[in-house]
């Protein structure tokens, strides 16, 4: 029996309320390092809030979320960024009238170690972190195929390689957990394979931890370890693919009666 993967991320009884509407409720689970685990639910489950709340976007109202052991409540998103979350967004937010490059520099930029002035006067030690930075992002952007586009504008590329650019953006800060909100939004079919076998690449070739929200139940019971299920803000069913597709609470308040796809 394999032993249980120690947690990277925790959600502690959090609950997140707007106003008389709660979006999250008294939710508790764990992403283990190393792990892809998938959040799934209809839509208004509370699956954006949760990445909103652990992001710093939004404080919830009572609860703990911890990030490396350490409680990520009250700070700022630059600052649990910096504790290594790296995050993408379900709208694409690349700033598409730069470069590739440019794109790719921008998501490293909170991670750089130098003082505000010394940009000004082009110390050494900003040439060195610059160059340092360029350097990584074209092996990143190798990796992704992305290298020859470099110097292209982000709004000039294919909707699939914007998104990869995004994951490149976001890797580029060395995060020890990942967060994907709907990679798959908006691809065909052959986009979506494509992604399915980026996200399993990332998680093996940069061996770290992969939490995602995705509606294509084909990529999610394709590649995710563990599946945690959403309804009204409350965790439903937690566990392998094969135990949420057999799950009646998940076929019901997910699928409908007839179980539509899973």
């Amino acid at each position: 029996m394999n032993a249980p993967l120690k947690s990277i991320l925790e959600f502690k009884n959090v609950t997140m309320s707007f106003g008389g509407l709660k979006a999250v409720s008294d939710l508790s689970f764990a992403v283990g390092e190393k792990e892809l685990v998938a959040l799934i639910g209809p839509n208004g489950a509370g699956k954006t809030t949760v990445f909103n709340v652990m992001t710093g976007i939004y404080r919830p109202q009572s609860g703990n979320i911890n990030f490396r052991n350490k409680s990520v409540l009250g700070l700022k998103a630059h600052q649990i960024s910096g504790l290594g979350l790296g995050r993408t967004f379900q709208n694409i937010r690349l700033f598409k009238n730069l470069t590739v490059m440019q794109n790719v520099l921008i998501g490293a930029q909170p991670h750089f170690k130098y003082g505000f002035w010394e940009p000004l006067v082009l110390s050494s030690r900003f040439l060195e972190t610059e160059a340092n930075a360029k350097k990584y992002a074209l092996e990143l952007l190798g990796h992704f195929d992305l290298k020859q586009k470099q110097d292209e504008l982000a709004s000039s590329l294919p909707y699939g390689e914007q998104r990869k650019l995004e994951m490149v953006r976001s890797l580029i800060g060395m995060p020890r957990l990942i967060c994907l909100d709907e990679p798959a939004a908006g691809m065909n079919h052959k986009e979506t394979e494509d992604l399915m076998n980026l996200i399993l690449k990332i998680k093996k070739d940069f061996d770290q931890a992969v939490f995602l929200i995705e509606h294509d139940m084909k990529l999610v019971m394709g590649i995710s370890e563990r599946i945690v299920v959403l309804d009204h803000g409350c965790c439903i069913e937690e566990g392998s693919p094969e135990k949420v597709r057999g799950s009646k609470a998940v076929i019901e308040a997910y699928l409908g009666a007839d179980g539509g796809s899973l």
